[in-house]
């Protein structure tokens, strides 16, 4: 398949994960795209914005399953220590994502081009993006 990865590997990802809607969505524009094979002679560029997505999709769940533990992420650990360190709150939990996505996208624009800059940054604003809504 080109050096693409195969996403239907259900006992990979926990419950949580294969159940998400968000998953799913993506998934199925996946899907949609390789049986359509629209925009491309290969099943699926992978530098598509729908395969960046699920990869970043598929990194938050992975990592999920082998660093977080359920809801804990990892964020707010490193913000409580972080804040030690210093002497003073930081940032928040959304605030912490949003500033690993800067890092990957300031790493994107140094030497060669790396896909997986810009498939982190991606995870990284999803990752804002709910910690953002739980602080509201």
């Amino acid at each position: 398949m080109d050096g693409l990865t195969k996403y239907d590997d259900a006992e990979y990802f926990s419950p949580e994960c294969r159940k998400s809607d968000a998953i799913n969505l993506v998934t199925e524009a996946y899907d949609s795209k390789v049986k359509n094979k629209q925009h491309s002679d290969r099943i699926l560029e992978i530098d598509s914005s729908v395969n960046i997505l699920k990869q970043a999709s598929d990194a938050i769940c992975e990592r999920s399953i082998t660093r977080d533990n359920g809801e804990d992420k990892s964020m707010l650990k490193t913000l409580k220590v972080f804040s030690e360190l210093v002497g003073h709150e930081v940032m928040t939990e959304s605030e912490g994502w949003l500033f690993m996505a800067c890092v990957k996208l300031g790493r994107s624009q140094q030497g060669k081009f790396h896909l997986d800059d810009y498939i982190d940054a991606a995870a990284y604003v999803a990752l804002a993006g709910e910690a953002a809504a739980k602080e509201q």
